[in-house]
């Protein structure tokens, strides 16, 4: 899981076409900042979309926007816990969703060997 890559690295996506599929990070701190993407033509272009976040060690946090996105999250991790939304899990396999049925709905596949998986809206401050 992850690449070579230690220390910190940050994302910071304001537009739907800047985001990637994939993700990749070795060990530290490693984040992706969705809060900016916003207008709905954005948003909806987000709509149906998989990102894939992988990660070695470390703490992994992705921020969405806090409103007009749904967002599913799978989370794995092997050892150590999940924070989604506000709710911290300790296991393998982790489920979440945030956001309302009739919103473009964006799904990300988080996958960490050490550490934690963060994922939150821009409002959800630590």
């Amino acid at each position: 899981v992850g690449d070579a890559s230690i220390g910190r690295s940050e994302y910071v996506v304001t537009r739907a076409a800047d985001l990637r599929t994939d993700y990749r990070h070795g060990v530290g701190e490693f984040a992706i900042d969705l809060s900016g993407v916003s207008g709905a033509s954005d948003l909806a272009a987000l709509d149906g979309r998989t990102v894939r976040v992988e990660q070695g060690i470390g703490h992994l946090l992705v921020t969405v926007p806090d409103d007009g996105l749904r967002v599913v999250v799978r989370s794995q991790v092997d050892l150590g816990e999940s924070r989604l939304f506000g709710t911290t899990r300790d296991g393998r396999r982790t489920r979440a969703m945030n956001g309302s049925t009739d919103e473009p709905t964006l799904t990300i596949d988080a996958d960490l060997g050490i550490g934690q998986v963060e994922v939150r809206t821009s409002g959800g401050a630590r």
